[in-house]
């Protein structure tokens, strides 16, 4: 009987430590351990920055070459702001740094962190804690003074999470590294209704943890980036973070934080909220702007089903806000509402820094169907346009459209069931796949309009639709395709081009051209005699009415790029690449390398996130010879060649940079790269039409230099926010000087 008591002391014992346990993580909102980096390890265990030891630091576990800094002026002419302490780490290439957590098990949780560049080219950080992880590109776009602070929600599988930052070491650069300064955590509460609202967390009051003294905003990752928002209920669209703003720091219309927009027509937020068909509700808003400078026309569009409305204000930057409402019937059980911006917005003596429209208290409630009738619901939706090509013949050399590539040549009219081809092959040179339509351009059913500039016909890809065709090429040869794809609702729209064993996915958001859509190219390197070009809607948009307009779509042999007499710069003048259309030209975009392996540049590479522009001289200015680039996407668009050098030697590096006479003004800047050297270039531009020449004058280290060409600041045209533009590069050479 002793032994029987004894053994059931133990197991309520046991019990009892294990509800203990339990108890110690009741819940998360604070630094991690030594989560400032102030704890710094014994300067025994210091190699100058360098931390030697995988425990040196206090509370974390470091792999590889992991610094410790202080804020400040650095070697080599860096300055790091650490602006909420004195110090942060540096991870250096496939270095990492680790801490154990205890959390609940089956429980969301957000990471609130601060992530900095170190260097003018890409960074990327890699986040994981679980089972979960997420590389994310370091950029600093939205704080001008601090770098940016990043939220990355995850849900725990047991009661011990491993928290990794991990530099996967995608840089070229080895020395450089993000900057990782103060990690927090937050426990992430389950979004729920407020008394008569539909919408869960309407105000914005669930979020992320926000650093109290000092903060630049949070910026909350789209979906593809993070699966579990850092802000329960809400989901954030598109290619571009939003941002999550505090009463603290930031004007806020109504409560403790709000979100802020900052990402132009690549932001949105979106909630799916239970409805009952055929019935109407009404859902108002707060929009306004964040006290932060921000200034402009600023637009907020808000979308319930297939109704929207659009709210405009002027901002001064000064804090201000108004209300907005609309109505919408419900077809469904299940309703997305959502809201974009669709400008581009910089502070006001700030370009280099985007920021946005401000929105807050939303609310959605159930109408009386007898208040509002049908016939005022208004069908609206995003138009955009399109682009690209011209005729493909089977020759040696290849440079125009493909066969039927303008797709004015239709199914027969049996084929056609009103817009949609029946019929494998009923578009003419083509072999089709899915739900595929061939349109015409102007007004369509539901409100859409689809402007197509080059000709009267386009195609439009339903979801896991494609359309492909057979070509003869040369083996082992590199050809560019150009296209133009448009997106034809407010949502993500993801196109994969294929060509044999290559293939990207390009989200299509229409971000550069005002009139036409925009107009890609895609390089590929053949295998054979016979590839097959393929266009693919992989289906991620949640409206199967939705999907990618592709019209003309040509192709180019690319040559080998080769040197001009005295210039160690290769296609210094951009007069190799991809084919532009001759009757309508916005520009072909030029995808960043790890969109595109093979440049349709030849000699250049596409750094960073963004494309760069490829312009010709019958539709811009060019300051010389029949083609530039244009850096179109701030900081995050950079161009790049990297040539032989010879070690301790002195080299001189000329460019021209301008404006292409297209209505892009502003200060514009271009920050031009050699080795180690580096300048930046100014100049006011009215947008007409205007150039001039740069030199950098710099010491080889090594036999081979990348030099590198960089947009600081973001730009629009005069009358058009929506779109983004900047300056132009030209005539680049590089020669041997003496001392």
């Amino acid at each position: 009987m002793a032994s029987f008591f004894s053994l059931s002391f133990i197991l309520i014992f046991s019990l009892y430590n294990s509800f203990a346990y339990a108890n110690t993580v009741a819940y998360l909102d604070d630094l991690l351990e030594n989560g400032n980096f102030e704890q710094g390890p014994k300067p025994s265990n210091m190699n100058k920055t360098v931390i030697i030891g995988k425990h040196s630091l206090p509370k974390w576990e470091i792999n590889n070459i992991v610094e410790w800094v202080s804020g400040g002026p650095q070697e080599g002419g860096f300055y790091f702001p650490i602006p909420r302490g004195a110090h942060a780490v540096r991870l250096g290439n496939e270095a990492s740094i680790s801490q154990y957590v205890k959390v609940k098990p089956n429980t969301t949780y957000s990471l609130t962190f601060g992530a900095t560049r170190t260097c003018a080219q890409d960074e990327v950080l890699t986040v994981s804690a679980g089972g979960m992880s997420s590389d994310l590109n370091i950029q600093t776009l939205y704080s001008a003074d601090g770098g940016d602070t990043y939220a990355w929600g995850f849900k725990s599988t047991s009661d011990l999470v491993k928290v990794t930052f991990h530099n996967p070491g995608t840089q070229e650069d080895p020395t450089c590294g993000p900057l990782i300064d103060h990690v927090a955590i937050k426990e992430m509460l389950m979004a729920t209704y407020t008394k008569g609202n539909l919408v869960k967390n309407g105000g914005f009051e669930q979020g992320p943890h926000v650093f109290k003294n000092f903060s630049t905003g949070v910026l909350v990752l789209p979906l593809k980036q993070d699966k579990y928002s850092p802000i329960p209920g809400w989901m954030v669209q598109f290619a571009k973070p939003s941002k999550y703003i505090d009463s603290k720091h930031f004007f806020v219309p109504s409560g403790n934080a709000a979100v802020e927009l900052i990402g132009g027509r690549e932001t949105g937020i979106a909630q799916t909220v239970r409805t009952i068909p055929e019935q109407f509700y009404n859902l108002t808003f707060t929009i306004g702007d964040a006290q932060n400078n921000c200034h402009g026309t600023m637009t907020v569009q808000a979308f319930a089903g297939k109704t929207s409305t659009q709210v405009t204000f002027v901002s001064n930057g000064k804090g201000w806000s108004k209300t907005a409402t609309f109505k919408f019937q419900a077809y469904s059980n299940r309703t997305t509402i959502a809201f974009y911006n669709p400008y581009y917005h910089t502070k006001i003596h700030d370009f280099g820094h985007m920021c946005g429209p401000v929105i807050d208290d939303i609310f959605c409630t159930k109408m009386a169907s007898s208040i509002f009738s049908l016939s005022f619901v208004l069908i609206f939706s995003l138009y955009i346009s399109l682009a690209s090509a011209a005729t493909a013949p089977i020759v040696p050399y290849l440079d125009g459209l493909l066969e039927n590539g303008d797709f004015e040549e239709g199914p027969k009219p049996s084929e056609l069931k009103k817009t949609v081809i029946i019929g494998k092959y009923s578009l003419p040179e083509w072999e089709i796949s899915g739900v595929v339509e061939w349109v015409s351009g102007g007004p369509q059913e539901g409100g859409f309009y689809f402007p197509i500039p080059r000709g009267a016909h386009a195609i439009r890809l339903g979801n896991e639709a494609s359309i492909s065709q057979y070509m003869e090429v040369k083996p082992n040869t590199i050809y560019s395709l150009t296209f133009g794809a448009t997106r034809t609702c407010a949502q993500d729209e993801v196109l994969t081009v294929s060509a044999g064993d290559t293939s990207s996915d390009l989200p299509i958001q229409t971000l550069y051209s005002a009139d036409g859509g925009d107009t890609y190219a895609w390089a590929f390197k053949t295998t054979s005699n016979y590839v097959e070009v393929k266009f693919h809607n992989p289906g991620m948009q949640e409206d199967p009415a939705c999907g990618p307009l592709l019209d003309h779509i040509a192709i180019k042999e690319l040559p080998m790029a080769t040197y001009t007499k005295g210039n160690l710069v290769k296609n210094g003048g951009f007069e190799a690449g991809p084919h532009v259309f001759k009757n309508f030209s916005t520009g072909v975009l030029v995808l960043p390398l790890k969109q595109d392996k093979y440049s349709p540049i030849p000699g250049w590479m596409v750094q960073f996130a963004k494309p760069a522009k490829y312009i010709d001289s019958k539709h811009f200015l060019v300051p010389s010879g029949n083609a530039a680039i244009e850096l179109i996407g701030g900081r995050e668009t950079g161009i790049a060649q990297t040539v032989r050098t010879v070690p301790k030697q002195f080299y001189n590096l000329t460019f021209i940079i301008g404006d292409a006479n297209n209505d892009c003004h502003g200060t514009m800047a271009v920050q031009a790269f050699a080795g180690n050297a580096s300048t930046q270039v100014s100049f006011v531009s009215s947008g007409k039409g205007w150039y001039k020449t740069a030199s950098l004058k710099f010491r080889a280290d090594k036999t081979r230099t990348t030099i590198a060409f960089y947009n600081p600041f973001y730009h629009t045209k005069v009358h058009d926010f929506g779109h983004m533009c900047g300056p132009v590069i030209d005539d680049v050479s590089l020669v041997h000087v003496k001392k």
